[in-house]
């Protein structure tokens, strides 16, 4: 995967990515996945991940997830959603239009943690 941006390419976004939210929520982040749009790797996937959901059903959350594309506007251009699920807190890192990181975190690991914790440098 080599798609690039001005400040990142998405090897690196989910490296630092995965350094940060380690940091923060330890042993809770369950997986990082890179994208483009020719293929998905899996960075970092924990047990809980591996044994959970089977990868058919939430194939279709990644689709949704990495497919809502918010414009840039007066706030600037968009770096990253999180959507919260009653079972997995998900961080979308869109890269390009077509690439991007995201990560997977059990929904209580965060409850101590500053949203600037979660949030990757752009």
């Amino acid at each position: 995967m080599s798609s690039t941006t001005d400040s990142h390419t998405a090897d690196e976004l989910a490296s630092a990515l995965e350094t940060r939210l380690t940091r923060a929520c330890g042993d809770d982040l369950r997986a990082v996945v890179r994208y483009d749009e020719d293929s998905i790797e899996i960075q970092r996937m924990n047990d809980g991940a591996k044994d959970g959901i089977p990868p058919e059903k939430k194939l279709p959350v990644l689709k949704q997830t990495t497919g809502y594309r918010p414009v840039g506007g007066p706030y600037g251009e968009h770096s990253a959603t999180i959507y919260s699920y009653e079972d997995v807190l998900v961080l979308h890192a869109p890269v390009t239009g077509d690439s991007g990181v995201v990560a997977t975190l059990d929904p209580d690991s965060t409850r101590n943690v500053s949203l600037a914790e979660l949030l990757p440098d752009r």
